[in-house]
């Protein structure tokens, strides 16, 4: 039989155990589009069921859950929770996004043209259907799944969200280090290893980076009750996603989280993780030490800032200035990189600005850089008084920023959504705490 009949027959089954006990199938789509969403690029997972763009795995289950959520506030009366979650530093945020993708979408012809030294991302899509897809609808998906969180929240409490993180981090973490350890063995070299993880999985291993850290400082730091043993192992998990990643600025977030953040991690646990983490540098001694000293002249002791950076100054960042420098207030709009004078010669190494904030400025220019910042402190500000699992994101993603590729609506920045959907939960239930005590 067909795989995508298979599998549709797979949906209608689970449905129909649904129909008989709806809580239990809400918490199974729950941990399942939680698991699935990191995996949004991955190339294991069917582009499409039935041949149809759109409809595939990661759609079917993200739906399934969205109209089970919804059927589960209707049945219980409650309120949609849409002003508890959308509040003003989340929505500058999400303006910002889109904003400059309505901008590109009304004169789509201004992507045209484009191209770039290095092959890859040169032929994208530039249909209007394709683009609503990719830049519209795709985005509200990861900010509605924050929002379904936030209801899951107060339905179940923080402990399916725990489970669920686990979750995610135990499957990424089985995945991704089958992937990287066999193509150690079988290649020999590390380097080679980690491009399998692109070439296998169709996610590359910084942004794999970005991911597991966030994963590791939302378990670490999570509020809510979860299994000890569990809990330990996906943090470890984590950890060595980071480790295989070979991305140096994870390496040292990782370091300055534990620095700012020691004292707020549980004294019985702190021997633990310090082992755990020496643990991974022993595991991965080769993979690590070879990735920090990339760039340097061992023999001279220079440090070449462009070597270490991948050669993003001199190909990538250094060419983008002056279109940067004529679009400075507003930029000009989503792909902005892509409407730049260095992409229209050719002369730029690639169409990915391989840094947030070279993104930001160039989309939405420096008003979108300071609004985007201003939302960021506001969160860190306020998240503060809770010691929410947000608070401790908020510094880590500012300073990848600087390498990372987006702080937009996009998987890779996912658990942000996620954890700002915690911490709108504990404000809400300190509201309503107070308002019992009155």
């Amino acid at each position: 039989m067909d795989k995508d009949v298979l599998f549709l027959l797979g949906v209608a089954a689970v449905v129909i155990i649904g129909l008989i006990n709806i809580r239990q199938l809400y918490v199974t789509l729950f941990v399942v589009t939680m698991i699935l969403v990191p995996f949004g690029n991955a190339r294991f997972l069917p582009r499409s069921v039935l041949g149809i763009q759109g409809l595939n795995v990661i759609n079917i289950v993200w739906v399934l859950l969205f109209i089970v959520t919804l059927g589960l506030l209707i049945l219980k009366r409650e309120k949609l929770y849409l002003r508890e979650y959308f509040s003003g530093p989340i929505l500058i945020i999400l303006l910002i996004y889109f904003v400059a993708a309505l901008r590109t979408i009304v004169d789509l012809d201004s992507l045209k043209g484009a191209t770039s030294i290095m092959p890859a991302g040169r032929n994208m899509p530039l249909g209007l259907a394709t683009r609503i897809l990719n830049d519209f609808i795709k985005p509200v998906q990861i900010v509605l799944v924050g929002w379904m969180v936030l209801v899951s929240c107060h339905f179940k409490g923080r402990e399916l969200v725990g489970k669920a993180l686990i979750a995610t981090t135990i499957v990424l973490g089985v995945v991704v280090l089958f992937v990287f350890f066999k193509g150690a063995v079988e290649l020999g070299d590390f380097d080679e290893a980690r491009m399998e993880i692109n070439r296998k999985l169709g996610m590359h291993a910084n942004l794999l980076g970005r991911i597991a850290l966030a994963l590791f400082l939302s378990i670490l730091f999570f509020k809510g009750k979860i299994p000890s043993l569990w809990r330990i192992v996906s943090v470890f998990m984590a950890l060595m996603i980071v480790g295989v990643s070979m991305s140096r600025a994870c390496y040292g977030v990782i370091l300055l989280s534990l620095f700012l953040y020691y004292k707020d991690i549980p004294k019985n646990e702190r021997r633990l993780l310090l082992g755990m983490i020496g643990l991974v540098v022993v595991m991965l001694s080769g993979v690590i030490v070879g990735r920090i000293t990339y760039g340097v002249d061992e023999t001279h002791g220079k440090i070449d800032i462009n070597a270490v950076s991948a050669s993003r100054v001199d190909r990538i960042w250094a060419p983008l200035v002056p279109t940067i420098e004529k679009n400075i207030l507003v930029g000009l709009g989503l792909h902005g990189i892509r409407k730049s004078e260095a992409a229209k010669k050719g002369t730029v190494f690639s169409l990915s600005p391989h840094s947030a904030y070279f993104e930001l400025i160039l989309d939405s220019g420096a008003l979108g850089v300071i609004l985007f910042l201003a939302a960021m402190y506001f969160i860190y500000r306020r998240s503060k008084r809770y010691k929410d699992e947000v608070y401790y994101l908020v510094i880590p993603i500012v300073i990848l920023g600087l390498t990372d590729p987006t702080f937009y609506p996009k998987f890779t920045f996912y658990y942000f959504f996620v954890m700002y959907a915690l911490y709108r939960y504990d404000v809400a239930m300190d509201a309503r705490g107070e308002e019992s005590a009155e």
